[in-house]
């Protein structure tokens, strides 16, 4: 073994000690494309897994070398070719010595096979980044699938080796999940997340890989924080509630949430200890998604509102001209001639009052709304929980409860008038009397037929 590993490290060393100093690309290329294939023969056929791992930093430095002295723009193309053939005679060798001899991956061949496909990614990006970005986001879909193949492969031919499965498939998710950005703006980034987390959740059950569906889940998560946390804006410029690309990029993300909490309903035998939680993780990442967008549409709908008549008063308040508008009738007599110098006893009606009003009665009932909606969310989900005999759902309704009360309490009751109050109150009893009455109503039932925890 160790004097193999003599012979490949005087083999990379050749170049260095044989070069004239003349570019001889398909010389340099040929020769170190033959030297792994030899490497990797005796690697696997002797089980010395670390000549491969030599044979694999012996290509890095010499292609690193090559490009720092002799590459240029005109030699995109064969640089290209080169790294190509280097990733798939690693990829190809580390398959078949773990595969196809269905041996137990080594550390070394786990090792080669990830920094294999991080080398080669990485210099794709590097040489076509100038002059063909628009093809990185194809390239790592592209090697996505290739991974989704050898790790469906990979489970067929050797199922006992999990580590080599597990990574090929987590390899295919850092490809696709970074193929999305590459290719793409925007929400649809988001949507596309949502979507490689359902359709890598079937795979993962497809191919019973239960690293793949665990990955899936990170994606879904990091679609519903990008949801959230990027595309909760939206423009006011002819906004339509629910009509909108926040509302649609929320929708997308909630039904992939649905589908794939369908799936591990349905699947749920084949989950593994660890995964037993997925169930009530989608589920509730749906209902707090859903929630979430229809309070950003209701609060939307009334911040434009609020906008418009900001806007308005400013274009009066710039011309100088009485206001002809039915929202602020009265101004007018502010602005007019005969009042802005008025004498003793002159009466002056201030736009910017009549606009304090407005803006008190739409958040009063920006608030309101917010609340009724609460309120009602929860008794739904409380009727739900009743049905279904889940005790999740129904202790999910019960923080809403709570978490409405809070903001009426509060929040709304802080800036309510009155008659406002007395509305809040009378709605927000008659939610309460409702839902309380649906609890005693099935509580014996319920508790008859046992809870229903499957998931």
């Amino acid at each position: 073994m160790e004097l193999a590993g003599l012979a490949v490290f005087g083999g990379f060393l050749t170049p260095y000690l044989a070069s004239s100093g003349v570019a001889n690309d398909f010389g340099f290329f040929g020769y170190i494309a033959i030297l792994n294939v030899g490497i990797l023969a005796i690697a696997l056929f002797k089980k010395w897994h670390e000549l491969t791992l030599l044979a694999f930093t012996g290509t890095v430095i010499n292609f690193a070398s090559w490009y720092g002295v002799y590459y240029e723009s005109e030699k995109l193309s064969i640089a290209l070719v080169a790294l190509t053939m280097y990733y798939m005679t690693f990829l190809l060798a580390g398959f078949a010595a773990n595969a196809v001899t269905r041996k137990v991956s080594a550390r070394a061949d786990l090792f080669v096979l990830s920094v294999n496909a991080a080398w080669f990614f990485g210099w794709c990006y590097y040489l076509l980044r100038p002059q063909y970005s628009d093809w990185l986001g194809f390239i790592a879909a592209g090697l996505g699938a290739v991974y989704i193949f050898f790790a469906y492969a990979a489970s067929v031919l050797n199922p006992e080796d999990k580590n080599h499965t597990l990574l090929l498939g987590a390899i295919a998710v850092v490809f696709l999940t970074i193929a999305i950005p590459l290719q793409l703006e925007q929400n649809v980034i988001t949507i596309a997340w949502a979507v490689e987390a359902a359709v890598l959740l079937t795979l993962g059950f497809f191919m019973k890989n239960s690293g793949m569906r665990i990955f899936a889940l990170g994606v879904f998560l990091l679609s519903a924080i990008r949801a959230v946390a990027y595309d909760s804006s939206v423009s006011y410029e002819a906004f339509l509630p629910i009509f909108n690309k926040r509302f649609f990029t929320y929708a997308m993300v909630i039904f992939s949430a649905t589908i794939m909490g369908y799936l591990a309903h349905i699947k749920r035998g084949e989950l593994e200890a660890r995964e037993r939680g997925a169930g009530p993780f989608l589920w509730s990442a749906a209902n707090i998604l859903f929630l979430i967008a229809v309070t950003l549409e209701i609060f939307t709908f009334y911040d434009v509102r609020l906008q418009s008549a900001r806007e308005e008063i400013e274009r009066e308040r710039r011309k100088n001209i009485p206001v002809q508008s039915e929202t602020y009738s009265g101004y007018g007599d502010y602005y007019s001639p005969q009042n802005q110098y008025g004498g003793f006893g002159t009466v002056y009606n201030d736009p910017y009052a009549n606009y304090d009003a407005k803006y008190r009665s739409l958040t009063n009932q920006r608030n309101a709304a917010i609340s009724v909606f609460w309120a009602l969310y929860a008794i739904i989900l409380m009727t739900l929980g009743m049905v279904i005999r889940n005790s999740y759902v129904r202790w999910g309704a019960l923080a809403l409860f709570g978490l409405t009360i809070f903001k009426v309490f509060i929040i709304d009751l802080a800036s309510l008038r009155t008659p406002y109050r007395i509305i809040s109150f009378t709605v927000l009893g008659f939610i309460l009397l409702a839902a309380s009455y649906l609890y005693f109503r099935y509580q014996k039932s319920v508790e008859g037929q046992g809870e229903n925890t499957a998931q």
